[in-house]
């Protein structure tokens, strides 16, 4: 794939310099739609619209002027060959593609959620905070007229920017819309380059000859007085852009000879792609349901910055016969003896680690939590807090006998205290040897101390100290991190407060097999308790590749994904029905290439569109290993959006919450 992306990078200078423009149209169009179309999670609208451009020039003759191909023809002395102009029907044929784009964009924005500034919540809340805090924005202007505010000018500006940029006494109007709405949205949105290219490619409504006038104009500048009437009717309209409808762009000069008229098999073309581009993005109109909720064609349609749809992470459960069987009242079983020899004899027991009343479990337990993985835990009664030594004592002679290996049995501490700690250890360290890298790792830890300290048990806080004490843990910094981390209460990385209990965190250098920790057990499968909910992506990634839980009163087999899925995968495949599909078929192949039998495929996944009530997307029910995915229908596993929306508390602003 290097060499794959250097050639198309390679072909695109050329592209851009016109040397050997139309086999370099050709090598990016086919290079970069073979990349656009290589992985379903990274699709973006304006990558689609980089490919059809990539196509359009390889039919328009775009070097034939000021390239290096003009160049060329004109040292081999090709008079036959028109070197200043192109056929209009190539100017027109991107004005439309652009139209299009823009008017579609306008079409789909005419739905309750948009019309009632939903989607635009987030973004903006960024902006009432920064006018708020930067330019004294009144308090009567509240988030919600910022969201109304930038959803319907949104609207208009799709439905409008079309028409205002082919009227010629608008264009400048039009232009100045553009860079202002562009500019916008690359300081708002996570748009990447496309308001750059909309920019640059709106100059394509403007006369064919206009860098010639520029340039001209450049050689010997001279001022072109307004017209007064539409100078200042614009200026009152549109303040105060609107002063440019005082200037209209003037007809292009005739340049050379009349256009030669396009070949009746290009007529034919041009045809069929006027109504290519207009039916695909009317084909989900013919589906039932709301495309942003069931994304059936809501791809190529032109369907821009329409919702805010969100999910935590989605789950996939496995069902094969030949490991599980039911008991008489219906529940799944798992048949342990069948068990593959590499799969460890543990139930992952999903907890809230928040509302976990540790006094109902006094003992050894087993925990799996982020940054510290599998951990043995000892819950101390409470009324025994006096007796911590008598029960290190006993701790370790049990531990002894039993694996013939010296555990070390410590008290167990806060968070705050751990980071504290850790931060004087690596201060002291670096005392001592100065040559060692430091800025990196105590930056994160004051960054973490400060987020501990004032902010509670804020979600987001708890994710960025986590994601802090994983890099540090990454670099030469783990020696001296994990015997202060290995001692936190348990589950305080996620959250977790205890005021009045006490533990002990047991820990055994050499580590202990599975066949050892059965031994706890009896020889019964052992329970490891882990708040799901609130684990990393590295930390999932730290879990067997598929794992049996209890959940529902039955035991489950569930498959671990994110050992195969990178960060953008992560991000957004919960939420497209089509990639669930996809996932779930690839699961059931390599279940089958592995142990000889496919198995049954569900998946779950609790979707948020528009800030709705979160619902289960695909039908947890279906086997989604076995069914198909009809293109040009409604699919019957995807399941309806009835969720009422969260209603929005807006003075004083709140994130999105739920009235009581």
């Amino acid at each position: 794939m290097q060499w794959h992306f250097i050639i198309v990078g390679i072909a695109s200078l050329c592209l851009a310099i016109g040397l050997f423009s139309r086999w370099s149209a050709g090598v990016v169009w086919l290079g970069y739609t073979y990349i656009f179309l290589l992985e379903q999670s990274t699709y973006n609208n304006h990558y689609y619209l980089m490919c059809l451009f990539a196509f359009l020039l390889i039919i328009c003759p775009s070097g034939r002027c000021y390239s290096v191909d003009a160049l060329i023809n004109k040292r081999r002395k090709k008079p036959q060959e028109d070197t200043t102009t192109i056929p209009v029907w190539c100017v027109w044929l991107i004005r439309f593609q652009l139209f299009i784009v823009y008017f579609y964009g306008g079409i789909a924005k005419f739905n309750v959620d948009w019309l009632d500034g939903m989607p635009m919540l987030g973004p903006a809340e960024k902006i009432h905070q920064f006018l708020s805090q930067y330019a004294g924005l009144p308090g009567a202007i509240q988030l919600i007229h910022v969201c109304l505010f930038m959803a319907w000018t949104g609207l208009f500006y799709d439905l409008t920017i079309g028409f205002l940029l082919l009227i010629p006494r608008t264009r400048f109007f039009g232009l100045a819309l553009t860079a202002i709405f562009h500019t916008i949205n690359h300081f708002v949105f996570p748009i990447g380059v496309f308001p750059v290219l909309a920019l640059a490619s709106t100059l394509i409504f403007f006369e064919p000859d206009w860098p010639l006038r520029v340039w001209n104009w450049m050689r010997r500048p001279t001022l072109v007085w307004p017209e007064k009437r539409w100078f200042w009717g614009g200026f009152l309209a549109f303040f105060p852009v609107g002063l440019l409808l005082g200037w209209r762009t003037q007809p292009a000069a005739v340049l050379s000879s009349p256009s030669v008229r396009p070949s009746r098999p290009l007529i034919y073309f041009l045809a069929f792609w006027a109504l290519f581009q207009v039916g695909v993005p009317l084909i989900h109109h013919t589906i039932p349901g709301d495309a942003n909720w069931t994304e059936e064609w809501q791809n190529f349609s032109w369907r821009m910055m329409l919702r805010a749809k969100s999910a935590g992470y989605a789950m996939y459960h496995v069902q094969d016969p030949g490991l599980q069987t039911t008991d008489a009242t219906g529940r799944k079983l798992i048949q342990w003896d069948k068990l593959p020899a590499n799969r460890p004899h543990a139930i992952y027991v999903p907890v809230d680690c928040r509302l976990l009343d540790w006094g109902h479990h006094p003992g050894l337990t087993n925990t799996f939590e982020p940054c510290l993985g599998q951990r043995f835990v000892y819950v101390l009664p409470k009324g025994q807090a006096d007796q911590v030594p008598l029960i290190q004592q006993r701790l370790v002679k049990t531990w002894e006998k039993e694996f013939q290996t010296t555990p070390v049995v410590e008290e167990s501490i806060d968070l705050t205290t751990a980071l504290k700690t850790l931060s004087s250890i690596i201060r002291e360290y670096l005392a001592a040897h100065p040559q060692a890298p430091s800025a990196e790792a105590l930056q994160a830890l004051d960054w973490a101390l400060l987020a501990d300290k004032n902010a509670g048990e804020m979600e987001k806080n708890y994710i960025f100290i986590v994601d802090v004490l994983a890099r540090i843990q990454d670099d030469h910094w783990h020696t001296l991190a994990n015997p202060v981390l290995r001692r936190l209460h348990p589950f305080a990385l996620q959250g977790a407060k205890y005021p009045d209990q006490q533990f002990l965190i047991v820990h055994s250098p050499e580590g202990l097999s599975n066949q050892q920790r059965l031994q706890l057990t009896q020889g019964k499968p052992y329970m490891v308790w882990v708040d799901l909910s609130r684990l990393r992506p590295f930390a999932w990634r730290e879990m067997p590749e598929w794992f049996i839980t209890y959940e529902e009163q039955q035991l489950q087999m569930v498959w671990n994904y994110f050992h195969e899925l990178n960060q953008i995968q992560l991000e957004r495949f919960a939420v497209r029905p089509s990639m669930l599909y996809l996932y779930a078929k690839h699961v059931a192949e390599r279940w089958e290439a592995e142990y000889g039998r496919r198995p049954q495929v569900f998946a779950h996944s609790m979707v948020m569109l528009n800030y709705r009530y979160p619902r289960p997307l695909v039908d947890p029910n279906f086997n989604l290993a076995d069914v198909d995915y009809r293109l040009f229908q409604h699919n019957s596993w995807i399941l309806p959006l009835d969720a009422p929306r969260i209603e929005m508390v807006t003075q004083p602003f709140k994130h999105p919450t739920i009235r009581n």
